[in-house]
């Protein structure tokens, strides 16, 4: 019987290929949508030197986030070694950060996908964004074997199609591979911080290593397999969209669709919107099944009320779900009466997402005690900090202010208790 219960735990747990699907489509979202384009049109021709120091940037944020998640698993994620870096209120900075972002930012990233839909005729984008909420909110409920394994199947068709269709717009109507673009230092730095954004998902990792079959085996063959993936599509199709000759047979305003033209045809607009359908729930599933297991944490430790650590047999926190749910529906009802825009919740979810990188990247420097991990996180923690100076309204980096003193006097009135 105790085999039996043994088998049938590890049959439930993640291995390297359903844990590399939670991470490849979040990690292209909906940035390989939109930003191969306007990375192209800041920076021209050197477009492609941002991507190729974007990569390297991405590289050293999975290097820190893998070695902390390896290192303090646990449905808590980064915030473990933050709470050891840091101490227990800094903890739930870092979290509450993440909870905010992700409230919000899950949003944004539906509503991008809805939009797709909605410019290929399925219907209206705000009651797409309804449904398609209540359908992922649903997946979460099941086995985290089986979104692991749909997220790796979306993953995959996306990354595929993404592939073939740039290798073959770059084979069929190919442009010189010359830079005729005057260097400007100004630019190629602008595309790099929007670039950043290609950045998160790789924090994440660590809510799911109590998922994982083998957290050391399992989690760090994931990373590199995801790695090798999202930096060689990224690379593709932004090579793909600087030098293809799109011209020469499309006059219409430029989308990813003119790159699929040349494989899809006149079906390039209804491609590109299922794709935009994968990698947006991939994202969706990735960072609230990520939450969900960090809010119940918190309920545990009796930070949260304790009913959001209910779960099921299967170990998944539906009452948390449930609640992130709900206020992602709340949200939706709000850009419905108008009180928000797409572009202002990214904004906003993303400046809390870049807090709660800082704090896990500054906590990783001091745990893990690598010189490696020294250097290259300090270089990441100042891309970071100049990224939230100058994407965030005032009003964000006020609360940010304000939220950031008062856990850091509770932190030290702890510290300097007798």
């Amino acid at each position: 019987m105790n085999i039996n219960r043994k088998t049938l735990a590890k049959e439930n747990k993640l291995g390297v290929l359903t844990l590399s699907g939670l991470i490849i489509g979040p990690i292209l979202g909906s940035g390989i949508l939109m930003l191969p384009n306007t990375v192209y049109q800041i920076a021209g021709d050197w477009a492609i030197a941002a991507w190729i120091i974007i990569i390297g940037v991405s590289l050293v944020a999975a290097y820190i986030f893998g070695a902390i998640s390896i290192q303090y698993p646990g449905d808590g994620g980064i915030t473990n070694a933050i709470c050891m870096a840091f101490g227990e209120h800094i903890k739930v900075l870092a979290s509450l950060f993440l909870i905010l972002g992700v409230s919000v930012g899950a949003v944004a990233v539906l509503m991008t996908a809805s939009e797709y839909m909605a410019q290929v005729g399925i219907g209206s984008s705000i009651f797409i964004c309804y449904s398609f909420t209540v359908a992922c909110i649903l997946l979460l409920f099941c086995k985290i074997t089986f979104i692991g394994k749909l997220s790796f199947l979306m993953s995959t068709v996306s990354a595929i199609t993404l592939f073939v269709a740039a290798v073959v717009s770059l084979s069929i109507h190919p442009k010189p591979f010359a830079i005729t673009t005057p260097f400007q230092v100004n630019h190629i730095g602008y595309a790099v911080l929007l670039l950043f954004w290609a950045v998160f998902g790789w924090d994440i990792i660590g809510n799911y290593t109590k998922e994982v079959k083998d957290v050391k085996k399992t989690t760090t063959r994931a990373i590199i397999l995801s790695f090798i993936v999202i930096a060689v599509v990224y690379m593709v199709v932004a090579a793909a969209v600087q030098w293809t000759d799109i011209k020469s047979y499309w006059n219409k305003d430029f989308s990813l669709a003119a790159i699929m033209h040349p494989l899809f045809g006149e079906w390039s607009h209804l491609i590109i919107a299922f794709l935009g359908i994968f990698l947006c729930a991939s994202t969706y599933l990735l960072y609230v099944g990520g939450i969900s297991r960090l809010t119940a944490s918190l309920s545990e430790d009796q930070i949260l009320p304790a009913f959001m650590s209910k779960r099921t047999r299967q170990n998944i926190p539906f009452v948390a779900i449930s609640t992130i749910g709900i206020v992602n529906l709340i949200v939706i009802f709000l850009i419905q009466l108008g009180w928000f825009d797409l572009e202002s919740l990214v904004l906003i979810a993303n400046s809390f997402l870049a807090m709660n990188a800082l704090i896990g990247i500054l906590a990783g420097i001091k745990v893990l005690n690598n010189r490696l991990v020294n250097v290259s996180g300090v270089i990441l923690s100042v891309f970071v900090l100049v990224v939230i100076m100058m994407y965030s309204s005032t009003n964000v980096l006020l609360m940010i202010g304000a939220l950031s003193i008062y856990f850091s006097y509770k932190q030290l009135k702890t510290c300097i208790k007798p």
